[in-house]
């Protein structure tokens, strides 16, 4: 692949399907963008009228539609973004991939099916899809990679802990999202396997469904890499309504690292100062601190804003015709990670995860 057909315009025709959160935060960032004479023009698309109506006149966008193929055949967009929910992903994408370029929010998809099709008719017809794995765009997993190469050259990770904790939404509304790992787990196995490089070969999984929700609102992965490297992920939407938390740690033999994704920071621990016998508690407690602890905020104000990184990053690559940080490829690992964890949860046992799709490079050991 990629990517022969050139976009002549220097600035975009881009469609927002969906005007539900996530499109309407598409819509405020890509109205920001349109400021530095990149996209030229924004159309909406929602079945619901009102919604278009209200979002139409909140950010001063003249064209909006109710139907995705009317909005196709007068439009002719460069590319659009698929923002409604999970389930019709693949339906959009289908009716879409034909004459545009695409960024779909994660998942992909709602099945490994659909994701496989994504990537084999973009492949077909000479388009880039990108998935909306905003995480890859946080500045603080640009600090920890930068740091992590150092790492990993030791060959020395042991153990890495993803929590991704906060609240769902109501159970009226939980088909929609489908689980919580399609909903929030997506994202930490993406980073994991972006970090590494390679992908797990097992995992097992155990979780809660609650009262009046069609799938897991909680569920505590353990996925096995290659040379033993343990990764155990913990999503959960049992949270209050103002609890958020999103935290990523990597063990080392020597060195621990954590990440907090909200706050956009990064704290490197190594060692201990003496492992020594101590005489006192005090001097016990003072031979357990760290040898060295560096803490950094790489939040820098709205210019590190992930979805504004992300949305540049597309109409980058749709100018250019070059292959997105996370594409339909990535997009697809991720779904079968997390597709593989719940069946691990259901059938409450240990899977081996097989690697054999054609269209995989990634290296599996």
């Amino acid at each position: 692949m990629l990517l022969s057909s050139k976009i002549n315009r220097i600035t975009l025709k881009i469609a927002i399907v969906g005007t539900g959160r996530w499109g309407r935060n598409h819509v405020r960032v890509l109205k920001r963008i349109m400021e530095k004479n990149t996209i030229d023009e924004l159309v909406l698309v929602d079945p619901n009228l009102e919604i278009l109506k209200r979002v139409s006149k909140q950010y001063g966008i003249e064209k909006y539609y109710t139907d995705v193929i009317e909005m196709k055949k007068r439009e002719k967009p460069d590319a659009a973004i698929i923002a409604v929910p999970t389930i019709l992903h693949y339906k959009i994408a289908r009716v879409l991939l034909d004459s545009m370029d695409l960024l779909i929010e994660k998942p992909i998809s709602s099945t490994l099916n659909e994701a496989k099709e994504i990537v084999e008719i973009a492949e077909k017809e000479n388009r880039i899809v990108a998935v909306g794995h905003i995480e890859r765009f946080n500045p603080a997993i640009t600090a920890l990679k930068e740091n992590l190469l150092k790492i990993i050259k030791q060959g020395n990770i042991t153990f890495i802990n993803g929590e991704r904790i906060g609240p769902g939404p109501p159970s009226s509304k939980s088909e929609t999202y489908l689980s919580v790992a399609h909903d929030l787990m997506v994202h930490d196995i993406d980073i994991v396997v972006s970090l590494l490089g390679t992908l797990p070969t097992r995992v097992t999984a155990w979780g809660v469904k609650s009262e009046n929700y069609a799938f897991a609102t909680e569920l505590n992965s353990m996925f096995i890499f290659p040379s033993d490297i343990q990764v155990f992920l913990r999503a959960s939407w049992r949270s209050s309504p103002t609890f958020k938390k999103r935290t990523l740690t990597i063990h080392a033999h020597d060195t621990v690292i954590t990440i907090d994704y909200i706050l956009q920071s990064l704290t490197i621990e190594k060692g201990l100062m003496d492992h020594s016998m101590a005489v006192d508690y005090y001097g016990l407690l003072a031979a357990y601190k760290s040898r060295e602890k560096q803490e950094y905020v790489v939040y820098s104000g709205d210019s590190s804003e992930p979805l504004l990184l992300e949305d540049l990053h597309f109409i980058n690559c749709v100018k250019k015709r070059i292959k997105p940080l996370v594409s339909a490829v990535e997009g697809y690992i991720a779904l079968k990670n997390v597709l593989m964890a719940l069946k691990a949860y259901r059938e409450k046992r240990w899977l081996e995860i097989e690697w054999d799709e054609p269209f995989i490079y990634f290296e599996v050991a």
